[in-house]
C-alpha cells in the first residue's frame, strides 16, 4: 500500500534535526479518488492523535500527483518480527513481556477510542486493523501503533465495495468478519488474539484454505490457551476466554477495562515487573544498534532521487491549519514550518524469519459477508474439489491445444511403415535384378 523512507528536517534557526518516516503511497491508489478522499478525511482525525504507545502522524501532502504521509520515525522492529526473532530462540514468547505490549497497545487504542471534536462529540475512531505488522517495538523499549489512518481508509474503500471484506482474517472479529456494523470492540478483540499468538505460538483460527478459516473466525471457537501452553496462569487465560468471547457484549466493552485486568494479573504472576524490564528484554534480544547512516548531502542532487523527492514533500502539504494546499517554498502549518529534509534514504527492512500462521493472512475478499455468502463459498469449495478430482486444470481450449502439441505415440512405428520397410524392400529388389542380369550374361 505505500513505501517507506526515512527523512531528516533540519530547522533552518538553530539548525536542529528530526527524523520522520515516510509513507509514499503507490501509484495505483493515488489514482483511487476513494481511497484518496479517505484517506485525507481520517488524516484530519488521526493526526489529532497524540499518545506515547501510538506512532504520531504529523503531515499527509501531495507532490505532483504522489501522495504522502509524513509520521514519527520508529527505530526498532515491528512485533511480527520481534515474535519471530523471540521464538527462534525461546520457543516461546515470555507471558509478562506479551502482557506488558498488550497493555501498551490497549492504552494507545484507548485515547483513540475516547477521542471526541472541539464539539465534545466522540469520533468514534476505530483501527480495524490491529495485528503484529502494525505495532512497533522501539530498541529503546516503546511499543507503538502505526497506520490508523491508511488501515481506516483502506478498510472504507473496501467495505463501499458490496460489503467486501479486506484485512489479516485471523486477527478479525466475527462480525468484523461477517461485515456486520462495528465499533471499537474490534480493535480489543484483535489484540486479544495478538496476545493469544504471543503466548501460544498459534493462531486458532487457522486452517488449510481461504473458506475454512472464515467458517472459524465467524464460529469463533477458541481453544483454551493452555492446551498449547500449560504454563498460563488460569487468570490470564480467563482475561482471554472473556476477551474473545463471539458476543461483543460479552468481552470487555473498552480497552481500560480490559487493560486493567491484564495489569491485575501481571501483578499476580511477577510484582516487580515495569518498564525497564521490557526494556532490558529488548535490548538483550535486539541490541540497540546506531540510526542507519545518511547519505552523503554533498553528493549532486541527481544521484539523491529519493532525497530530492522527500525535499519536494516537505514543500507540499496538505494538512496546513487553513485548509489550503502549500506552494512550494511557503511554510506550512504542520510541525516544521521551515523544515527542508536534507537526506533521506529508503528503509530496508532485514529479512524476516517465516512465520507459518502468518503466511495464510492474505487479504481476503468476499461479497455480502452473511449467511448466503457462506452458502456460495461452501459452494465453490465443492466446485473446486469437483475441478480437483476431474483433472480440469486448465480451460477447455488450453487442454485441446496442448493435445494438438503433445507428441503422439505411434508416430516412431508409423515411420517404420510408410518409410523404412519400403526402402528395404526395393534395396532387396534392386540387388535380385542386378543378379538375375549378371547370371544371363555370364550364361
Amino acid at each position: 500500500m505505500a513505501e517507506v523512507y526515512r527523512a531528516k528536517s533540519r530547522a533552518e534557526i538553530g539548525g536542529f534535526e528530526r527524523i520522520y518516516a515516510i509513507k509514499r503511497i503507490l501509484p495505483e491508489l493515488n489514482e483511487n479518488r476513494e481511497f484518496i478522499n479517505s484517506l485525507i478525511n481520517e488524516a484530519k482525525i488521526t493526526v489529532t492523535l497524540s499518545h506515547s504507545n501510538i506512532a504520531q502522524v504529523y503531515d499527509l501532502g501531495k507532490v505532483d500527483e504522489t501522495y504522502y504521509v509524513a509520521m514519527e520515525y520508529v527505530h526498532g522492529v515491528d512485533l511480527h518480527t520481534a515474535i519471530s526473532k523471540v521464538e527462534l530462540n525461546l520457543g516461546r514468547f515470555p507471558s509478562e513481556h506479551a502482557i506488558h505490549i498488550a497493555m501498551c497497545m490497549l492504552a494507545g487504542l484507548d485515547v483513540a477510542h475516547r477521542k471526541r471534536d472541539s464539539m465534545g462529540n466522540p469520533l468514534a475512531i476505530v483501527h480495524r486493523d490491529i495485528s503484529p505488522h502494525n505495532v512497533l517495538l522501539s530498541y529503546s523499549g516503546e511499543v507503538k501503533i502505526i497506520d490508523f489512518g491508511i488501515a481506516l481508509a483502506a478498510n472504507k474503500l473496501g467495505t463501499t465495495r458490496r460489503g467486501v471484506i479486506k484485512g489479516k482474517l485471523l486477527y478479525m472479529a466475527p462480525e468484523q468478519a461477517r461485515a456486520d456494523e462495528i465499533d471499537h470492540r474490534v480493535d480489543l478483540f484483535a489484540v486479544a488474539m495478538t496476545l493469544y499468538r504471543m503466548l501460544t505460538g498459534v493462531l486458532p483460527f487457522d486452517a488449510q484454505n481461504q473458506y475454512d478459516i472464515y467458517r472459524n473466525v465467524v464460529d469463533c471457537r477458541v481453544p483454551n490457551p493452555k492446551h498449547y501452553n500449560p504454563n498460563i496462569p488460569d487468570s490470564l487465560a480467563e482475561v482471554l476466554r472473556i476477551a474473545m468471547q463471539k458476543d461483543p457484549e460479552r468481552r470487555y466493552q473498552d480497552a481500560y477495562e480490559f487493560r486493567s485486568q491484564l495489569e491485575r494479573v501481571i501483578l499476580e504472576i511477577l510484582p516487580g515487573y515495569g518498564q525497564d524490564s521490557f526494556r532490558a528484554f529488548i535490548e538483550e534480544y535486539f541490541g540497540n544498534p546506531p540510526m542507519p547512516a545518511d547519505p552523503p548531502t554533498d553528493m549532486p542532487t541527481a544521484d539523491l532521487p529519493v532525497a530530492r523527492q522527500m525535499e519536494l514533500l516537505a514543500q507540499k502539504s496538505l494538512m496546513p491549519n487553513t485548509g489550503k494546499r502549500s506552494k512550494p517554498g511557503e511554510q506550512t502549518a504542520a510541525a516544521r514550518p521551515s523544515a527542508q529534509l536534507q537526506a533521506a534514504r529508503r528503509v530496508v527492512q532485514p529479512p524476516v524469519a517465516v512465520d507459518p500462521f502468518e503466511e495464510k493472512a492474505t487479504m481476503l475478499q468476499l461479497d455480502a459477508p452473511n449467511h448466503s455468502d457462506i452458502e456460495a463459498a461452501r459452494q465453490q469449495q465443492a466446485n473446486a474439489h469437483r475441478v480437483q478430482k476431474r483433472g480440469l486444470h486448465r480451460p477447455t481450449e488450453a487442454r485441446a491445444g496442448a493435445a494438438q502439441r503433445r507428441p503422439n505415440p505411434q508416430e516412431p512405428s508409423r515411420l517404420l511403415i510408410d518409410w523404412l520397410i519400403p526402402l528395404v524392400f526395393g534395396l532387396a529388389a534392386a540387388a535380385l535384378m542386378a543378379l538375375i542380369t549378371y547370371l544371363v550374361v555370364i550364361v
